[in-house]
């Protein structure tokens, strides 16, 4: 059910001159594409008592996202799998995050000739004021959108005149809007991404007694299979793992689950050791 309406707490601070965080509204679906009709109506009930014309442009966006990630997301291969949406408000700037489990394959990513399954990511382009994608967590994945505030429209009378000439504008050699012809940002996970991602998903099925303690944790064939990723990135999600007490290597046999008190107690991963440890970026 979404959230009642109130102040992110969270997000406040001591500076009286600092507008607050404003959460209007969160949820959590299941990851399937039955639910973006609750995705949307749960838009519609944010939006139910505030006179906001951009209720449209956010319906949109969080179809779109949504959408997005039950498509590309370990949220809509695991059947289990779950989607959070929030609303927020700071400023005038209404903020929607779509949070989803996250995958080894694929970021959001805007192509440049779309077809009928590359369009909805330049409705999002189009419509917001800016967008973008973050890692948080165990491998999970946020993906999050702006609505610019409202401008107070003027009157008719008030509206300025236009300056340009007749034929300035072509004379200027402005063409107007020009085609997209690159995509933006990588067209999957850095390596890092995909070795935190894989190994967030096997601890996950840890904690969840999917994989008990005692037992293999999965090949490296195994992993290049179900993720798509190399031998490299299989290895070292194993490793990683080891390294944060999930697991250990038993000769002629692989990496073994641990019992439950050897794991990390916040359920996260020390994201600043990756690096460290000699994992590429």
């Amino acid at each position: 059910m979404a959230t009642a309406e109130g102040i992110d707490q969270s997000s406040a601070t001591s500076d009286a001159d600092e507008p607050p965080c404003v959460r209007l509204g969160s949820i959590e679906l299941p990851g399937t594409p039955s639910a973006t009709s609750k995705a949307r109506a749960f838009v519609r009930e944010v939006f139910e008592k505030r006179a906001d014309e951009r209720v449209h442009d956010m319906l949109i966006l969080a179809t779109e996202l949504f959408s997005n990630a039950v498509r590309h997301s370990d949220s809509g291969w695991d059947p289990d799998g779950k989607i959070r949406l929030q609303i927020t408000e700071l400023a005038g700037i209404l903020h929607l995050q779509v949070v989803d489990q996250g995958s080894a394959r694929t970021v959001p990513y805007l192509i440049s000739k779309p077809g009928e399954e590359g369009y909805g990511l330049h409705l999002v382009e189009k419509i917001s004021s800016e967008w973008g994608h973050c890692y948080c967590g165990e491998g999970g994945r946020t993906v999050w959108a702006n609505l610019a505030p409202l401008r107070e429209s003027s009157t008719w009378p008030e509206l300025e005149q236009g300056t340009a000439a007749p034929g300035e504008l072509a004379a200027s050699g402005d063409t107007g809007p020009e085609e997209l012809e690159k995509g933006s940002g990588p067209a999957r996970p850095t390596t890092s991404q995909q070795v935190v991602h894989v190994a967030a998903v096997l601890a996950r099925r840890m904690r969840s007694g999917q994989i008990t303690p005692g037992s293999r944790v999965a090949t490296q064939q195994q992993l290049m299979e179900e993720h798509g990723v190399s031998r490299q990135v299989a290895w070292s999600a194993l490793c990683l793992l080891r390294i944060e007490g999930y697991a250990y290597f038993r000769k002629n046999v692989g990496t073994i689950s641990t019992e439950g008190y050897y794991w990390p107690s916040d359920e996260s991963f020390l994201f600043d050791e990756l690096i460290e440890h000699g994992f590429p970026a």
